[in-house]
């Protein structure tokens, strides 16, 4: 008796007879999974996925991880950027969209966050006040297109008192008037 061992997909099994009577009754078909288990459907076998657990329809690479594509390097993920094409430099929100005309703000990132933002290509700190409790002071991420700090967890008309300290492109300190924004979201 002989065994053959055959890769996952169709297979035709042909048998062929040179003389008279015959029966099948010796073949055994055993269908195996061959030890292959991908329980996130990446294509990457667990034992060597790098990552369990990816989100259905995810890109990944070769150990089943997320390939992040910017095509746009704008800093944000194609998967989630609403705005693909931005020109080279142009500063941009979470979602990959510009910036147009202002050197800082704020931008609703979601339905419960903010994304302060202040576009100078050197150091960026926010300060604020959340709901009349006590003042924070950050200083923000610089990426290629300017500063940002995340603020999330916000809930429908939390009052956001705040103001920058920014490292302007014209080589001196700067700080932004106080300003006061009521959060519209969830």
């Amino acid at each position: 008796m002989a065994t053959i061992t055959v890769s996952a997909g169709d297979h035709t099994i042909r048998v062929d007879s040179n003389s008279g009577n015959f029966n099948l009754n010796w073949i055994s078909i055993e269908l195996t999974t061959g030890g292959v288990v991908d329980a996130d459907n990446d294509g990457v076998d667990d034992a060597i996925d790098q990552c369990p657990g990816t989100p259905t329809n995810t890109v990944v690479d070769a150990v089943g991880c997320a390939v992040v594509i910017d095509a746009d390097n704008d800093g944000v993920d194609d998967a989630i950027d609403q705005c693909l094409g931005t020109p080279a430099n142009t500063a941009v929100d979470a979602v990959g969209c510009a910036v147009i005309g202002e050197k800082f703000g704020i931008i609703v990132a979601s339905v419960d966050s903010i994304d302060f933002f202040v576009n100078v290509n050197a150091w960026a700190d926010v300060h604020y006040i959340l709901n009349g409790g006590g003042q924070q002071n950050f200083r923000m991420t610089n990426t290629a297109n300017g500063n940002i700090k995340t603020l999330s967890g916000l809930n429908h008309g939390d009052i956001i008192g705040y103001n920058f300290t920014y490292f302007d492109d014209d080589g001196t300190a700067k700080d932004s008037v106080w300003t006061t924004y009521t959060f519209v979201g969830n």
